[in-house]
């Protein structure tokens, strides 16, 4: 089984006041969340397939075809752009 730190964070101070938080999620997707409503602002779809067996020989593509969890997540500071990593 693969236990992994799936981080979250604010969103930029200088674009959006820190309104928001952004998280990675063990479904793949992208996950925004707004602090003043409570509510989910944004759910972003991942994209692509599962790779496969890493150099470990470890694969990430789960049996019910939902791939690696987007491990981190980094919002532009200044410009509308979201940069996602996950294993595959």
């Amino acid at each position: 089984m693969l236990s992994t730190l799936i981080r979250c964070q604010f969103s930029p101070k200088e674009t959006t006041g820190q309104r928001y938080v952004y998280t990675g999620s063990s479904d793949g997707k992208v996950h925004i969340y707004d602090l003043l409503t409570g509510d989910t602002a944004m759910t972003l779809p991942k994209h692509g397939q599962a790779s496969g067996p890493d150099c470990a020989g470890y694969s990430y593509r789960r049996s019910d075809k939902t791939g690696a969890p987007c491990r981190d997540v980094s919002w532009h500071p200044t410009m509308p752009i979201i940069a996602s990593t996950s294993f595959d």
